[in-house]
């Protein structure tokens, strides 16, 4: 796999090419950063990202139907993702995120 814990990771990753997802925080300087992809249904993966599943070597089914992902890479270059059941905890986990960005950036200026 390399730099993605998962196939399915990897995936979620390269939607976030698109750039589409709310992206908090910098590698280069924070050493992370974070993309909100918000809700992914197994049937939008069918729908527009087939190739990529064929690709990676995986299907739709992999993925737990309506999770809300935040992908996060780390200045290593490693990727991982993490699946929120429901908006409520994925916003929260975006919104700390944020927090620790703006802390992190607020300092170094």
């Amino acid at each position: 796999m390399g730099k993605f814990d998962t196939a399915a990771t990897e995936v979620l990753y390269r939607i976030t090419l698109d750039g589409t997802a709310e992206t908090i925080g910098d590698v280069s300087t924070w050493g992370e950063i974070h993309f909100g992809l918000g809700r992914v249904t197994r049937d939008e993966l069918t729908t527009h990202f087939n190739d990529l599943l064929a690709e990676a070597g995986v299907a739709a089914e992999d993925f737990p139907d309506g999770t809300f992902w935040i992908v996060n890479e780390d200045g290593y270059g490693f990727v991982d993702a993490s699946g929120h059941a429901d908006e409520t905890s994925y916003r929260a986990a975006l919104e700390d995120f944020e927090r620790q960005w703006l802390a992190f950036d607020n300092a170094a200026v």
